[in-house]
């Protein structure tokens, strides 16, 4: 009786108790019957297995040739490049999924150098690492910026959001340490050293240690700074901005303000045109003359401090009945002075009042030439106090010299021709 053979791909072959010949047990191994006639083949045969493993590589290789470069390939080649085409326009041409709490990156670009140096590589958390430079908006690699940013409409070219509740900084800038020499905050400051540019627009308000600017800085917002600010040229408008420096602010080209300028110091070098008011809660210091063709004011220069000045100061009379170039307003009291210090700046000489009732001079005082005083010239002092009136040439009515003294008459002063005047 014939025997099975084989667990997958089953055939039969005969029995020694069959009394088969060698040809009609290959006969039944391969077709799966002793007495095959041509038309009955046996599942179970050799050549059963072979014609459904043959027609099944046809099919399969079939299939294969009909879907040209879809499939990848391990070698890409340039005869048959590798090539993922998307079946519609929603469908992802090729996604990479990781496993369960995937470790290694997703995916990996390296050199054919014998090693595995990484050219760039997407992590598992979704961050990438490129080995070398990278261009946004331009297929052309750069080769000397890092990040290489190029806009081809109406767009914005780098955004960086904070997260909810932001508190680290949204953008630094680092030397080889890792230091930060510049940064933006969570707050958008601005934290630099040192700011050099052509023309400056602030809107808002900016903190600095430092700007040199070779152009126009115009304001509408508030610059303060911790050191100085030196500008060709400054413009303020009439939206409440100011300068607050806590250093010196230079200017070798103009300052043009249309508004109000608060500042604690002033150092100038060149000109000042003001089209508005200068307001100063500290001093306005000039090394050189402070006149027209220095300040040019079409209103009126304020400040709560002091002005000094190592020239000559200069003002024009307006032109106005008796309205003078220099204006001294009284005090709550009622009182102005004009003061005359030494040369330290450290004690009084004299000083000249004016109030309601009439001028005062302070110390006494010799008047030479033609002297017309329109009101009534009182003349006091305390101690020993001598007023010398002297006309000069033949303005002296007959008299050389008149003499108004605390004391009597002194042999040393006078000649005859003399009038003295004593008075308690």
């Amino acid at each position: 009786m014939p025997q099975q053979i084989g667990e997958i791909y089953k055939s039969l072959v005969p029995s020694l108790s069959d009394d088969a010949s060698i040809e009609e047990a290959f006969q039944m191994y391969h077709y799966g019957t002793a007495t095959y006639n041509g038309n009955n083949l046996q599942p179970q045969s050799m050549e059963r297995h072979i014609i459904d493993l043959n027609e099944n590589i046809s099919r399969i290789d079939g299939s294969i040739s009909s879907l040209e470069n879809v499939y990848i390939e391990q070698v890409s080649s340039s005869i048959r490049p590798n090539l993922i085409v998307s079946q519609d326009s929603i469908t992802v041409p090729l996604t990479i999924r990781g496993s369960f709490s995937q470790s290694s990156v997703l995916q990996r670009w390296q050199k054919n150098t014998g090693s595995v140096a990484t050219v760039a590589q997407i992590t598992s958390i979704g961050s990438a690492g490129f080995d070398g430079y990278i261009s946004i908006g331009s297929t052309t690699p750069p080769l000397e910026t890092g990040l290489s940013v190029t806009l081809t409409g109406n767009h914005k070219g780098v955004t960086v959001k904070g997260a909810f509740a932001q508190t680290e900084d949204l953008q630094q800038w680092q030397n080889s340490s890792g230091s930060a020499l510049s940064r933006i905050d969570y707050l958008g400051n601005i934290t630099t050293q040192n700011i050099e540019t052509t023309n400056a627009n602030i809107v808002g308000t900016a903190t600095i240690a430092s700007a040199t600017v070779s152009g126009t800085t115009n304001l509408s917002g508030n610059l303060t700074s911790t050191a100085d600010i030196s500008a060709r040229m400054i413009t303020l408008t009439n939206t409440g901005s100011s300068i607050v420096a806590a250093g010196e602010v230079s200017i070798t080209g103009a300052l043009g303000v249309t508004g109000i300028t608060s500042t604690r110091n002033l150092s100038v070098d060149g000109t000042i045109t003001a089209f508005g008011k200068i307001t100063s809660t500290g001093d306005i210091e000039a090394s050189g003359d402070l006149k027209g063709s220095n300040i040019q004011l079409t209103q009126s220069l304020v400040t709560a401090a002091n002005i000094t000045a190592n020239g000559i100061i200069k003002a024009r009379s307006p032109n106005q009945g008796t309205t003078g170039g220099v204006r001294v307003i009284a005090d709550s009291l009622g009182n102005s002075f004009l003061q005359f210090v030494n040369s330290a700046d450290s004690a009084e000489l004299a000083n000249i009042r004016a109030d309601s009732s009439g001028l005062t001079l302070s110390r006494p005082t010799v008047i030479s030439g033609n002297t017309s005083v329109t009101g009534n010239l009182s003349v006091s002092g305390t101690g020993s106090t001598t007023t010398v009136i002297s006309p000069v040439g033949n303005n002296s009515s007959g008299v050389r010299q008149i003499f108004i003294s605390t004391d009597l008459p002194l042999t040393s002063q006078g000649t005859n021709g003399d009038i003295w005047v004593q008075y308690v």
